[in-house]
């Protein structure tokens, strides 16, 4: 587009140009015609004549000069528009919410909520029994449900929005899939993360839990879906809670950071005594410490491979959300 735009300017410079040329010689023609005429005594007019030749190949110029101006504005303003198209891709990555009275009233109600699940789950695996364990990951989903609509005392979400979810979704389930012969190295803390950052706290839960829910379609239903659900679930939760209080920059190493800290003390603190749950009767701390210890090469495989993606991820991912975000009013 620039190409033949320059090659239009060009042109009119051309035809401005050879157009003055013209006008110049032919009244320059004229003039010494009527020098030859007339004879010197002639000689102002003459000079008028040459006058009335210059301007016109002034006015000429003068077309050319105001195309070439208006050009120019027109190139700078492009220019300017693809500056701040930029800014609004790369600025906002380091973005934060306001958090006002409203705000921390909201903040703690959700935290107050989500952690309510914790004896929801374990009474429900206690009283319900494994054949109930799909009743109890549907409970999990409401709950994301109603987290979602919290949102609506702050802005109101559109329908597209949706369509962004079930897409990381998607992602988050395809990774999973993608990388199932490597225990453990798996992308989907790091997606959880970035939806928790880019979308808010409600988003993170909703991907982080439905993303198990649907990959366990794959690998396997069982008592462990509702505490993975519940572990990705609060990893998107808490980044994103944090991004909003000013907390967790959206920087790549400061993501990368949270996110290796966050399997050991969100995700292992979770399914550690979850595993210990649910195959074993009796809990002890010494049965806890042996479930911690023997998770830890694990939890590590995780946290790593959680960097790993964060730092490829991160940056390209949180831009093209934020420039959904812009394109589509999202926020």
């Amino acid at each position: 587009m620039s190409e033949a735009l320059h090659s239009f300017v060009d042109g009119l410079y051309g035809r401005a140009d050879s157009a003055a040329d013209t006008v110049s010689t032919a009244d320059a023609t004229d003039a010494t015609d009527a020098t030859d005429a007339v004879g010197p005594a002639d000689s102002t007019d003459v000079t008028d004549a040459m006058e009335r030749a210059n301007q016109k190949g002034g006015k000429k110029s003068g077309i050319s000069s105001g195309i070439a101006t208006a050009v120019t504005s027109d190139a700078s303003a492009t220019q300017e528009i693809t500056e701040s198209d930029v800014e609004l891709v790369q600025g906002p990555v380091k973005w934060c919410r306001p958090v006002g009275k409203s705000g921390r009233w909201q903040f703690f109600t959700e935290t107050a909520f989500v952690l309510l699940l914790f004896p929801a789950v374990i009474l429900g695996q206690m009283w319900l029994g494994v054949r109930y364990t799909l009743a109890l990951s549907i409970l999990i989903i409401l709950c994301g449900v109603v987290l979602f609509l919290f949102l609506f005392d702050t802005r109101k979400p559109h329908a597209r929005e949706l369509v962004v979810i079930a897409s990381l979704i998607a992602l988050g389930v395809a990774g999973r899939s993608v990388f199932f012969m490597l225990p453990q190295f798996k992308p989907v803390a790091a997606l959880v993360i970035i939806s928790g950052v880019s979308l808010g706290r409600e988003t993170g839960f909703i991907v982080g839990s439905m993303t198990m829910l649907v990959s366990n379609i794959f690998f396997g239903q069982g008592p462990w879906t509702p505490w993975q659900m519940l572990a990705f679930g609060i990893i998107g939760f808490v980044a994103g809670g944090l991004h909003r209080a000013h907390i967790l920059p959206a920087y790549r190493w400061t993501l990368c950071l949270f996110g290796f800290f966050s399997i050991f003390f969100i995700y292992g603190l979770i399914m550690n005594p979850a595993s210990l749950l649910m195959y074993s009767a009796q809990i002890t701390p010494m049965s806890l410490l042996a479930v911690y210890v023997s998770g830890a090469p694990m939890d590590l495989v995780h946290a790593i491979s959680t960097v790993c993606f964060l730092f490829v991820l991160a940056r390209p991912f949180l831009e093209k959300l934020e420039r959904l975000k812009v394109k589509y009013d999202l926020r």
